[in-house]
């Protein structure tokens, strides 16, 4: 019963308890998976992750996803589905006060920003702003919008974060370098999937 201010896909929170749950091959906007509590499994671009409390994975627009939740005990989802005219307009904005920028500008006209497909770790300030939004009862449209974008605004810093990175690598090819990080994110990402393994140099490497 919403009137939506754009067309296109709008700002959703799903923050639901289930057991089960299998969502399969669906298209969606920017997006932030994440459980307060239990963990869930995503399947994104043939890979596979195992999202645990704690950490979050990201997809990009018009991106194909599998969500899949099998546990014996409740799992407390909060995935974020950022619309299409917010995620547009927050990411123009804070690319033209510079957050966000290295030599390449993220207003490429037509084409929006792609963020890496990885699991993070949810800092202090991440926690912090999702558990605002769950435990706000009524909460208005601008209060609600104004939350969204400290999450976006954290997301680009670490996608920066992730560019300065690539951009230090010793490699002279700019496919080198992206090669080299995608491999240390693959890596990184069963580590977060592992931490309970004593893992070896030699796994990590294969």
């Amino acid at each position: 019963g919403n009137v939506l201010p754009s067309q296109g896909w709008p700002n959703v929170i799903i923050n639901t308890s289930t057991r089960k749950a299998f969502r399969d091959n669906i298209r969606g906007p920017l997006s932030i998976f994440t459980n307060l509590k239990g963990e869930s499994t995503l399947e994104a671009s043939n890979r596979r992750v195992t999202i645990k409390e704690d950490f979050f994975y990201v997809t990009n627009h018009d991106q194909y996803y599998t969500l899949d939740i099998n546990q014996p005990s409740p799992v407390e989802t909060f995935n974020i589905h950022f619309g299409e005219y917010f995620t547009d307009q927050v990411l123009s904005s804070l690319s033209k006060t510079g957050e966000g920028l290295l030599e390449n500008s993220f207003e490429n006209p037509g084409v929006r920003m792609e963020f890496h497909n990885k699991l993070y770790h949810r800092d202090a300030s991440i926690q912090q702003v999702i558990y605002e939004i769950r435990n706000q009862t009524s909460p208005s449209s601008c209060w609600l919008e104004e939350k969204l974008y400290e999450l976006m605004a954290n997301l680009l810093r670490k996608e920066t974060s992730l560019l300065r990175i690539q951009a230090s690598l010793p490699a002279t090819k700019t496919s080198t370098r992206k090669e080299i990080l995608k491999r240390l994110i693959l890596v990184t990402d069963y580590i977060h999937e592992h931490l309970q393994d004593d893992l070896s140099l030699e796994q990590l490497a294969s």
